[in-house]
């Protein structure tokens, strides 16, 4: 069950519980359903004022943070902004998948967990079934893997994973698993 909130009552929704899923199909949220704007911000440790904004994955791996000096902050990725725009193909896409028999589909995202309750609501925009859709926050990209790998124990994936993500680096961690779970 999942709570839901409608005119600010509460609501229970029954989601379909199976134990075994045939085939998984994760997606990523950021660049990959939405292009959105929320960035890691930098803050001063003293003053908590912004002195920069890492605006991509590559800018938050490449940037050397000073622990003396200054702090990131992640509290932008708790929202999806009214700004962010549907990527059609891939929002399309993830549709077709929800509406087949013994498909399992994710969302496996960077951000945190606390995130999940604002993707929800921007897939719900989108005309997205969302009981039938599991978000899953890891609270960074090099965490994906591990949570996959649990996902596909818990959903109890028997013959297929697709995954439709934007990053280079986090598709060449994916592989790993291909030796973990030959039969898939």
């Amino acid at each position: 069950n999942r709570n839901t909130e409608k005119d600010g009552k509460m609501k229970m929704k029954t989601i379909k519980i199976k134990s075994s899923w045939d085939k998984l199909v994760v997606f990523d949220f950021d660049k990959t359903l939405a292009d959105t704007e929320e960035s890691v911000l930098i803050r001063d440790n003293e003053t908590n004022r912004i002195v920069d904004h890492l605006s991509s994955q590559s800018d938050l791996d490449n940037y050397i943070l000073n622990p003396d000096k200054h702090y990131y902050d992640f509290t932008e990725f708790n929202s999806v902004s009214n700004s962010a725009k549907p990527i059609r193909q891939t929002i399309d896409l993830m549709k077709r998948f929800i509406s087949e028999e013994d498909t399992k589909v994710i969302i496996l995202t960077a951000r945190h967990n606390e995130a999940r309750h604002a993707i929800f609501d921007f897939l719900s925009r989108q005309g997205m079934r969302t009981e039938e859709v599991y978000v899953r926050g890891t609270a960074g990209a090099v965490l994906k893997v591990g949570h996959l790998q649990n996902l596909l124990n818990r959903f109890n994936i028997k013959e297929r994973v697709l995954i439709f993500e934007d990053s280079v680096e986090n598709i060449k961690r994916y592989i790993a698993l291909e030796y973990e779970n030959p039969n898939l």
